[in-house]
C-alpha cells in the first residue's frame, strides 16, 4: 500500500510537469502559468524527496532504540556536554526511574556526590581521546541511583561519532551480587588457610597458651580478620578474661570485654554452639555494640572451646568488619577451626596429663624416679663438665609402715605429702625433690658440698620434727633417717651415687633412725651381707639364740631394787653376742620383731611371776605396739605365766606414739584396764608435749639417759631434768632416771627429787640369776 502511494505521489509531479510544457507548446496557456504549474511540480517533488529522508531517518532511530531496549545491559548515551540523549528501559530499571526520566540529565546525577568533582575532567578527557574500552580500569567503580542508593558497577565505554557531534555509548553492569560471591569465594578460601595454618600449628605447639596465642595470631593473619581473642569464663568468681588476643587494631585487644560481647559468649558458653551477631550497627540501644562499629566491626562471632579444667569455660571470639558477613559456608568452616582447636587443647591436656604421670608421682606432685635420674645424669654431667660437685639426700620416713597400719593408705598418703611440702621448703628451686618411692625420698642439690647437704638435711630433720594435723582432724609426730652421698667421691655415676646414699640412710636406720649421716666406704659392719644376716635372725628365735638381760631398777631414797627391766640379746653362733642396736631395726622392717618380742614378754613375765615383790618392765617396740591383737597377746600371757597385772610394766617410747594419738590412747587404756602400768621411755627425746601426757594413760617417765650423762655438768641438761620431774610429778607420774653411772649424777637427782634409777652405778645388765645373786634379791 505504501509503495502504491509513494509511486502515485512520485507520478503526479511528474506528471503535471510534462501537462505544463505540452500546454504551453499547445498554447492552451501562458507561459507564466506553465512556469508557475512546472515550480509547483518541481516543489512536490523536492516535499516528497525529503518525506522519503525523514521517513526512512525515522524508521532507523526507531530500530536503533529497538536495538539498545533489546540490550541485555543498562545502556546510556551521552553527548559532549556531559547529558545523557538515550537511555534504554534496562537503564531506567537499573537506576531505578521512571521511563524517560533519565534523558536530559547530566550523566553525573548517576554519580555519588564523592566522586562528582573529578569526574568531568576524566569525561573530557576521553571526549578528547575516544576508544572502546572499561572504564575506570583498577578502580572501584560506584553508581547511584534514583533513591540515593549505590551499587558497584562495571562500565563498558563506546565512542559513537555522527556528522554533528560525537556521543560515549556507555553499558552499566550492577556487579554488586557477582562481587558479593567473589567476596565470599575469598573469604572461604582465607578461612581454608586458617584452617590448615591451625591444623599444621597443631603438630608443633607444646603447650595450651602457644596453641592459642599462635591460634590467634594465625586466624586473624591468614582470614585477613580484624581481631581473634581467647577468652575463659571463671564460673566460680563469674568473671570473663581474655588470654590470648591478636588484631589489627591494638585497641581490640587491650580493651575490656564490653556487656554486649560477654552477652555473646554467655549465650554461646550456655549452648555450647556457635552465637553470631551479625549487624553490631543496628543494635541502636546498646552503646558497647556502637563502641566496636567505630573500631570498625560489623560483625563477631563466638565459638565454644573444649577446656580441661571443668570450673573454667573457653570460647573463641571472631570479629569482622562487615555487617551479615558470617554466611553459612564460612560458618561451617570456623565451627571447623574451633573444634580443631578444641581438639589440640584435649589433646595437649591428654599428653601434658600422660607426661605428669611419667615424670611426676600423683601422691605427692614431686618428681618420679624416671626425672629425678634424668635430671640426676644432668647435675652429674654438669658438674663434670665445670669440676665441682653434686649431692644428694637419701630420706626414708621412720615406721612409715605403722602409720600405714593405723591411718590406712588414705592417711599414709596425706603424711607423704605434708612430708613432702616441708622438704620443698627446706630446699631452693634450683634444687630437686622427688619421691623415690613408697616412703622414700630423693632430694638433689646441684653444686653443693656434703657440708652444704648435711645443713640442708639438718634443716629437714627439723621441720619433720613439728606436729603434723592431718585432713581428717588427727595428730602425729614423724621422723625420718637421711643418708648423704656426694659426687663424685660417693659415686661416679648416678647408681653409684644413689646406692651410697641409701647405704648411709640404711646404717641410720640400724641405730634407731631419725638421723642423719655421710656415706662412709666399709662402715655397714653387719649390714653388709644383709641377707645373711637376716637369714640367721629368722633362725634365731627358733634354735634358741635370743636371752634376756636384766637390769636393776633402784628406789632412790631407800635405794632398795624396786624392779627389773628386761633386755634382749642375741648370741650370735658365729659373731656371738650382738648389740641391739645392730638387730632391733633389722627386725622391726622385717616383721620378725613380733614374735620376738612375745617371745620377750612372755619370757619376762615367767621371770617375773617367779619375783612378787619387784615389778617386771618390758620394752615394746612400735610395730608390736600397733598389733590389733597387742592387748589379747598381753592378757593370754599373763594368764600362762601367772603373772600378776600389777607387776607388769610396759615400756613404750614417744616415737612409738605419734603415728595416730587416738589409737594409741585406746590401746593404752585397754591395757591398762588389764591392771598393767605403762612407762613412757626416752622421754625428752621425742615430741611429747604437756598436752599429750595429759591425755595418755601411763604410770611412769623415764628420762633418756643423754640428759642424765651432762646433768652434773650442763647447766641445760640439769634444766631439763628439773622441768620434767617437776612436770610429771605435777601430772602424778613415777620418774625414773635412766644411765645413771655416778654419785653425783644420783645425788642430782635426789635432790630433784626423782624417784627411782637405772644405770651402771647399780649395776649393768645380767643374765636373770646373776642379777638374782648379784643383787641378793
Amino acid at each position: 500500500m505504501w509503495r502504491g502511494n509513494a509511486v502515485g505521489a512520485c507520478v503526479t509531479p511528474v506528471l503535471m510537469g510534462w501537462l505544463s510544457l505540452q500546454g504551453v507548446s499547445a498554447g492552451l496557456y501562458s507561459d507564466a502559468f506553465g512556469f508557475a504549474l512546472s515550480s509547483l511540480s518541481s516543489i512536490l517533488i523536492l516535499v516528497f524527496v525529503g518525506w522519503v529522508g525523514a521517513d526512512a531517518l525515522n524508521r532507523e532511530e526507531e530500530r536503533f532504540r529497538s536495538t539498545i531496549d533489546s540490550c541485555p545491559v543498562a545502556t546510556i548515551m551521552v553527548d559532549e556536554d556531559g547529558i545523557i540523549r538515550m537511555a534504554n528501559r534496562l537503564a531506567n530499571t537499573t537506576f531505578r526511574c521512571p521511563a524517560g526520566h533519565l534523558v536530559g540529565l547530566p550523566v553525573e546525577h548517576l554519580i555519588p556526590s564523592r566522586f562528582r568533582p573529578r569526574h568531568e575532567g576524566y569525561r573530557n578527557e576521553y571526549m578528547f581521546h575516544p576508544e572502546q574500552r572499561i572504564m575506570g580500569a583498577g578502580r572501584e567503580l560506584f553508581a547511584m541511583r534514583h533513591d540515593g542508593t549505590e551499587f558497584r558497577a562495571e562500565i563498558a565505554l563506546n565512542p559513537v561519532r555522527t556528522a554533528d557531534t560525537n556521543y560515549v555509548m556507555a553499558a552499566i553492569v550492577d556487579i554488586t551480587e557477582r562481587v558479593e560471591s567473589e567476596q565470599k569465594i575469598l573469604n572461604l578460601s582465607r578461612i581454608h588457610k586458617v584452617l590448615s595454618g591451625i591444623n599444621t600449628l597443631i603438630v608443633r605447639a607444646q603447650t595450651s597458651d602457644l596453641l592459642c596465642d599462635e591460634a590467634t595470631r594465625i586466624t586473624v593473619e591468614e582470614g585477613d580478620l580484624p581481631a581473634a581473642l581467647v577468652v575463659q569464663y571463671d564460673s566460680e568468681s563469674d568473671r570473663y578474661e581474655t588470654l590470648h588476643a591478636h588484631s589489627m587494631d591494638a585497641r581490640l585487644d587491650t580493651r575490656h570485654l564490653s556487656d554486649f560481647e560477654i552477652d555473646a559468649l554467655r549465650q554461646c558458653l550456655r549452648r555450647k554452639s556457635a552465637v553470631v551477631r551479625n549487624d553490631l550497627a543496628d543494635q541502636k540501644a546498646n552503646g558497647d555494640s556502637l563502641d566496636l562499629v567505630e573500631m570498625g566491626i560489623g560483625a563477631l562471632a563466638a565459638f565454644p572451646l573444649v577446656s580441661p579444667d571443668p570450673r573454667l569455660q573457653t570460647a573463641f571470639l571472631i570479629y569482622r568488619r562487615e555487617p551479615f558477613s558470617f554466611d553459612e559456608p564460612e560458618m561451617t568452616l570456623l565451627q571447623e577451626v574451633a573444634g580443631d582447636i578444641s581438639f589440640a587443647i584435649d589433646n595437649l591436656a591428654k599428653s601434658q596429663q600422660l607426661e605428669y604421670l611419667t615424670h611426676y608421682d600423683n601422691v605427692t606432685g614431686l618428681p618420679n624416679r624416671l626425672l629425678l635420674t634424668d635430671r640426676l645424669q644432668q647435675a652429674i654431667l654438669q658438674a663434670d663438665s665445670y669440676q665441682s660437685t653434686v649431692s644428694i639426700l637419701y630420706l626414708d620416713i621412720d615406721r612409715f609402715k605403722q602409720v600405714n597400719d593405723s591411718l590406712g593408705h588414705t592417711g599414709g598418703d596425706d603424711v607423704l605429702r605434708q612430708v613432702a611440702q616441708r622438704i620443698r621448703a627446706c630446699v631452693t628451686k634450683a634444687d630437686t625433690v622427688s619421691r623415690w618411692g613408697g616412703d622414700e625420698f630423693i632430694i638433689l642439690l646441684p653444686e653443693h658440698c656434703t657440708a652444704d647437704a648435711a645443713e640442708v638435711a639438718n634443716t629437714i630433720t627439723g621441720a619433720l620434727h613439728a606436729l603434723m594435723v592431718l585432713d581428717d582432724g588427727r595428730e602425729l609426730f614423724v621422723s625420718c633417717s637421711i643418708g648423704i652421698a656426694e659426687h663424685p667421691s660417693d659415686g661416679g655415676d648416678t647408681d653409684s651415687l644413689i646406692n651410697s646414699a641409701r647405704d648411709a640412710m640404711t646404717a641410720i636406720k640400724e641405730y634407731g633412725g631419725n638421723d642423719y649421716r655421710h656415706f662412709v666406704p666399709d662402715s655397714s659392719g653387719l649390714a653388709d651381707d644383709g641377707l645373711a644376716f637376716e637369714t640367721s635372725l629368722r633362725h634365731a628365735l627358733g634354735q634358741e639364740q635370743f636371752q634376756l638381760y636384766y637390769q636393776p631398777q633402784v628406789d632412790i631414797v631407800s635405794r632398795q631394787v624396786v624392779g627389773l627391766e628386761a633386755l634382749l640379746r642375741w648370741h650370735h653362733p658365729i659373731q656371738g653376742l650382738v648389740s641391739p642396736d645392730h638387730f632391733i631395726p633389722l627386725a622391726e622392717r622385717t616383721g620378725l620383731i613380733v614374735p620376738i618380742g612375745e617371745w620377750v614378754l612372755r619370757e619376762a613375765c615367767q621371770k617375773g611371776a617367779a619375783l612378787p615383790e619387784l615389778k617386771m618392765a618390758v620394752n615394746l617396740s612400735a610395730r608390736q605396739f600397733h598389733q590389733k591383737n597387742l592387748v589379747d597377746v598381753v592378757r593370754q600371757i599373763l594368764e600362762e605365766t601367772g603373772m600378776p597385772p600389777a607387776n607388769l610394766e610396759l615400756e613404750i617410747t614417744e616415737s612409738t606414739l605419734i603415728y595416730d594419738v587416738e589409737s594409741a590412747i585406746a590401746t593404752m587404756t585397754r591395757l591398762s584396764a588389764l591392771g598393767v602400768s605403762i612407762s613412757l621411755d626416752d622421754f625428752g627425746t621425742g615430741y611429747s608435749s604437756l598436752s599429750y601426757l595429759k591425755r595418755f594413760p601411763i604410770d611412769t617417765l623415764k628420762i633418756d639417759k643423754s640428759f642424765i650423762a651432762e646433768v652434773t655438768i650442763d647447766s641445760d641438761s640439769e634444766v631439763i631434768v628439773n622441768t620434767i620431774i617437776v612436770m610429771a610429778h605435777s601430772l602424778g607420774l613415777n620418774v625414773i632416771a635412766e644411765g645413771v653411772e655416778t654419785d653425783e649424777q644420783l645425788a642430782k637427782l635426789s635432790e630433784r627429787g626423782c624417784d627411782e634409777a637405772q644405770g651402771y652405778l647399780f649395776s649393768r645388765p645380767m643374765p636373770y640369776q646373776e642379777m638374782i645373786d648379784a643383787m641378793q634379791i
